[in-house]
C-alpha cells in the first residue's frame, strides 16, 4: 500500500509522519538516465529518518501550547 508518493523537480523537500507502527519502506526513483550520471552529471540524496520522541520539535511545543518545564517534561516522558 503506498501511503504517499510524490514528484519534485530537481530539488524537493517533505515531511511525513506515520501514524501507524510497523515496518515501513521508502522507495526513491530518479527520472536521470545511467547515461547522464555517467557523463559527469551528479545524484545526490541526502536522506533524514527520525523516529520516536526524537521526531517531535519539544520548544516549538511548549511555546505553541505555553508548557511550564514541568509539563513539558512530562510530555516527553509521556512519548517516550
Amino acid at each position: 500500500q503506498v501511503v504517499l508518493s510524490r514528484q519534485y523537480g530537481s530539488e524537493g523537500r517533505f515531511t511525513f509522519t506515520s501514524h501507524t507502527p510497523g515496518e515501513h519502506q521508502i522507495c526513491l526513483h530518479s527520472n536521470s538516465t545511467r547515461m547522464a550520471l555517467f557523463a559527469g552529471g551528479k545524484l545526490r540524496v541526502h536522506l533524514d529518518i527520525q523516529v520516536g520522541e526524537h521526531t517531535n520539535n519539544y520548544p516549538e511545543i511548549a511555546a505553541k501550547d505555553k508548557l511550564t518545564e514541568l509539563q513539558l517534561r512530562a510530555r516527553q516522558l509521556l512519548d517516550q
